[in-house]
């Protein structure tokens, strides 16, 4: 039954209430319908396109639908012109039920009510060719049953090139790419790493089908992502498989899932489509799906909501495509091989994307479940731990560490750090341990300054080496200025001062995440800080740096990994490291915050660790601190 409500309180302003059926009427066919007729109380009206064929015992008249308060026309909601006064009544059952029907053939409609026909129109070539019902809702109910529409269309569908709404050219390109990459999210080893789980709202859980995710907010706006440790460079484009979409969002809330990609642009630009639900206070929840960009920084820096199409699938694909300086973002049903385009945008062609590719769940007032499946990855250009074996990669490099021919290790956590092996990095002119503290203690307090505490190794290192780190994160503040941080950081005297630096850092919305980087010095002066990786990761306990003649790897021990991690590769210089270049540091981000973290102890094997280097391996190496 379709019903349409009486408004009285619109009383005497035509009030037109229109229902429309979105698809046209292109083949010969016809439309059947009973509607309830009581004059003045119930009255129903066919429609074609904007012409309303108002019923009436005297006759029909055609009325021209208006906008409603978005007209711009002069065309009045009132009006109506005659188009067939009869001698007889037509026959309309008063306080009865009615059938009528619209039949088409070409350009005829003709309108024929309870068996006999009362009206021929022929349809423009301007006008529509959409049928709806519409009524007064300032003066009647409408009332509605057993629509049927049958039609002269065609019993097979024909092939998509034949078709007459397939464009003449593809709405988005097939590229012929150089690396792929497909993950598997059901596999234990899937090399991701996940962002905002820290809080009870989202959880995640291994299935064999997938990694169901599930994520909830009150009022405010939240969400959680999972993400490949992977650098994307090039053309691009991805494809994350999904199922069993649940998004229920309250009443002004918004729910969904989308795939982003973060350009590492000066513009900083977030760019992701979306599918989810959004529901505006006081109606009901829209189904959509759409292109979302937000640049963050500069003078283009804005938020653009593009395409904004009607979508309901809740499993299916989502697709993202660089090609060139235009992006393309797609969505495909269920299993399907048809991909929608929902709408492109403009972004850099040269902007890598450093381990910026996520899956999200975003939810505002409401609760978001997803089963994510698997993603594809295609590009001119992948690298990253997750195109590596990285288990693999680290059983060798543990293999190797424990053949390097000299170990040195102190344990803080037994001892404390003795002045001829360690000296402070900061405030502190010496340490305060105890044996109570379970570890060296360091307290960093904060300001606006990027000023660190910790230690420096006093030894020289010579040839391969493994060095890590264990420790205990107490108190990492969320910062008011620049990052609250805990790193270890080596020093080499080439002439680019090349620092790399493996940090655990929390921003100022309270994110946490793992960062290798690599500081050079610029020729004119000036640090160039280079980031290789970012995984986002909720804690941290242990950080290394393993050298393998020109290559450094970044890893990380985390409670969040099965094992430890590799996260990046560098090519470094080969040379020594001079005593005093090993360096393990505390940064709290604002004044009056502290940072405090209990450092375990250090590991180091080598070719040689040394108290200082021999007078040849100095020779090539400037000796002076770096800046």
């Amino acid at each position: 039954m379709i019903k349409g409500s009486h408004r009285p309180e619109f009383s005497g302003t035509h009030h037109e209430n229109l229902l429309y059926y979105n698809r046209p009427l292109i083949e010969d066919g016809s439309i059947t319908y009973r509607f309830f007729y009581r004059k003045g109380e119930y009255e129903v009206h066919p429609v074609l396109g904007t012409s309303a064929f108002l019923l009436s015992p005297e006759g029909v008249s055609l009325h021209r639908i208006t906008d409603g308060r978005f007209d711009t026309s002069d065309r009045d909601p009132g009006y109506r012109h005659d188009v067939s006064l009869t001698a007889e009544a037509i026959p309309l059952k008063n306080d009865g039920w009615n059938e009528l029907r619209l039949s088409v053939i070409g350009d005829t409609a003709e309108f024929i009510l309870n068996g006999r026909k009362v009206f021929t129109h022929t349809i423009s070539k301007e006008e529509p060719r959409t049928f709806g019902l519409f009524h007064y809702s300032d003066r009647t109910e409408a009332r509605v049953h057993s629509v049927t529409w049958t039609g002269d269309w065609p019993e097979t569908i024909s092939q998509v090139e034949l078709q007459e709404l397939t464009s003449p050219t593809s709405l988005f390109p097939e590229l012929n790419l150089n690396d792929s990459l497909h993950l598997n999210f059901s596999e234990t080893e899937s090399p991701v790493s996940r962002g905002g789980f820290s809080n009870s709202n989202a959880s995640s859980e291994l299935t064999p089908h997938g990694l169901r995710v599930q994520h909830q907010s009150g009022q405010g706006f939240s969400h959680c992502f999972v993400a490949p440790n992977l650098q994307v460079r090039g053309d691009f484009d991805v494809v994350v498989s999904f199922d069993g979409l649940a998004a229920i969002p309250d009443e002004g809330g918004a729910c969904g899932i989308a795939l982003e990609a973060v350009l590492s642009d000066p513009a900083l630009t977030h760019a992701s489509v979306y599918r989810g639900h959004v529901r505006r206070s006081g109606q009901k929840a829209l189904q959509t799906a759409h292109l979302y960009i937000h640049r963050q920084k500069g003078e283009d820096a804005r938020q653009l909501w593009l395409g904004n199409i009607v979508e309901a699938c809740d499993s299916g694909r989502l697709r993202l495509i660089r090609s060139g300086d235009t992006l393309y973002a797609l969505i495909a049903e269920e299993d399907s091989s048809h991909f929608r385009l929902v709408s492109t945008e403009k972004v850099p062609t040269a902007s890598p994307i450093l381990n910026g590719l996520r899956v999200k769940l975003l939810t505002q007032a409401g609760s978001t479940s997803v089963l994510l499946k698997s993603m594809d990855i295609r590009a001119d250009h992948l690298s990253g731990p997750a195109t590596e074996d990285t288990a693999e990669k680290l059983t060798l490099l543990n293999h190797q560490r424990d053949g390097l021919a000299q170990h040195f290790t102190r344990d803080f956590t037994q001892a404390a750090p003795a002045s001829t092996d360690f000296s402070p990095v900061g405030s502190a002119e010496e340490w305060e341990w105890t044996a109570a503290d379970g570890g060296l203690r360091i307290v960093a307090d904060g300001s606006e300054a990027w000023l660190t505490d910790g230690f420096a190794l006093n030894r020289a290192i010579v040839g391969d080496f493994d060095i890590a780190t264990q420790f205990d994160v107490q108190q990492l503040p969320t910062p008011t200025a620049r990052l609250s941080s805990v790193y270890l950081q080596l020093q080499f005297r080439d002439t680019s001062r090349s620092r790399p630096t493996l940090i655990f850092h929390k921003d100022e919305a309270g994110n946490t995440t793992i960062v290798a980087e690599n500081w050079l010095r610029r020729p004119g002066g000036g640090t160039e800080y280079q980031t290789v990786s970012k995984v986002a990761v909720e804690s941290v306990s242990g950080l290394r740096f393993v050298r393998r003649a020109d290559e450094l790897f970044y890893v990380v021990t985390s409670t969040q990994f099965a094992r430890d991690r590799v996260i990046a590769k560098v090519e470094v210089p080969a040379g020594p490291i001079f005593s005093g270049d090993v360096t393990f540091r505390v940064h709290a981000g604002g004044t009056g915050l502290q940072a405090t973290v209990q450092s375990k102890g250090i590991d180091v094997h080598a070719d040689q660790v040394r108290k200082i280097l021999t007078p040849e391996q100095r020779a090539e190496f400037a000796a002076e601190p770096l800046e």
